[in-house]
């Protein structure tokens, strides 16, 4: 019994912090299609938000997308029994999710003024 009830806690913290993200992209203002799983996982991943770690102590972190995919499956999706995402699926990461997180940076720069360092 003790089993089941660690299982629904992690499961309960695992869709906690994937909902939180998906409230955080969507408090942002990106669009429904970026308020998805594999975007909430790619911010869950880029600061290195365990499913135990608060918000609050959150990093900022360069990954590379085959590092965030490695993250989301050791972290969500294998120990909940969720099937891992596999190598060819960094092109959906990539499209569904860093695409629109580097247009977010790049209009959030524009807006305030700050020129990109390759356009100096």
């Amino acid at each position: 019994m003790s089993r089941l009830i660690s299982l629904k806690s992690w499961w309960g913290q695992r869709m906690a912090k994937l909902e939180d993200a998906k409230q955080i992209l969507k408090a942002l203002g990106l669009p429904p299609k970026q308020q998805n799983d594999v975007a909430a996982y790619t911010l869950l991943a880029l600061g290195s938000i365990r499913r135990t770690t608060k918000w609050s102590a959150a990093e900022r972190r360069p990954l590379r997308i085959h590092d965030m995919i490695v993250f989301t499956n050791a972290e969500y999706r294998v120990p909940a029994g969720i099937e891992p995402y596999k190598e060819n699926t960094r092109e959906t990461f990539r499209r569904q999710a860093i695409h629109e997180h580097l247009g977010q940076e790049i209009a959030y720069a524009r807006m305030n003024g700050v020129k990109p360092p390759w356009s100096q």
